[in-house]
């Protein structure tokens, strides 16, 4: 399985994207590998914020 390359820039989904960022998403960590409270949705490219927070896990 590939490891999603996070280092590429995000692309903003068209303005027709019908994408719900709910199936495959993965979370953006900072260089040190520390969470961001962000995620990057695979299927568009788009960061959206983490619906759950990491303490709540």
């Amino acid at each position: 399985m590939n490891t999603p390359r996070l280092d590429l820039p995000p692309r903003t989904p068209a303005p027709t994207s019908h994408c719900l960022h709910s199936r495959l998403v993965d979370c953006v960590l900072t260089d040190k590998g520390e969470e961001t409270g962000t995620l990057r949705c695979l299927e568009c490219g788009a960061i959206i914020p983490d619906p759950i927070p990491a303490s709540a896990r």
